[in-house]
């Protein structure tokens, strides 16, 4: 079985069961949660649907998904509808029954991390008055440094400020050192 989260916390779960009449697979959050277990049901077409309309999820949505099953006995399972939390690391349980009631189990776990993401804009006007702004999601601290072209340093790199902030004291530095030139 393959269980894996993009960074947008969508999920697609994968895996075989050969000779199996049912399919369950159950979700559990290292933070405790469980998602499941779902039963799959055999559709006239070969493909194996699970239900989810009855279940509630972190944003109180209902989802449905459905698992294919194909000729070598594999089946996947759509979770694009699925929300899942960054940082927490999921165990997807997948269980097969066939009709002597016999039992397989495999597992497998996934999660994800958003990566950091930073914007800057920096504006000198034609008085040497600067306006310094920017943005960032996902980031615990931003530093903030200037330098010019011609080598030159302004302010020391601020590192876990606010970046407003931080933002405000480099801008002043700058343009305190560029009027004493």
């Amino acid at each position: 079985m393959s269980f894996e989260i993009s960074d947008a916390g969508v999920g697609t779960l994968t895996g075989t069961s050969e000779h199996a009449t049912s399919v369950s697979v159950t979700i559990t959050g290292s933070d405790g949660s469980n998602l499941g277990p779902f039963p799959a049901t055999l559709n006239p077409d070969g493909s194996w649907s699970v239900d989810l309309s009855g279940e509630s999820f972190d944003e109180e949505v209902t989802y449905t998904a459905t698992a294919t099953a194909t000729a070598d006995g594999s089946w996947s399972v759509d979770l694009s509808g699925e929300s899942f939390d960054e940082e927490v690391t999921y165990t997807a349980t997948a269980t097969a029954t066939d009709n002597a009631s016999n039992t397989a189990t495999d597992t497998d776990t996934a999660g994800y991390d958003l990566l950091p993401t930073v914007g800057v804009s920096f504006e000198i006007s034609d008085a040497g008055v600067g306006t310094l702004t920017g943005t960032s999601e996902h980031a615990t601290s931003v530093s903030v440094s200037i330098s010019g072209s011609d080598g030159s340093s302004y302010g020391p790199e601020f590192s876990g400020l606010p970046h407003n902030l931080a933002s405000s004291l480099l801008v002043q530095q700058f343009f305190k050192k560029l009027n004493n030139r």
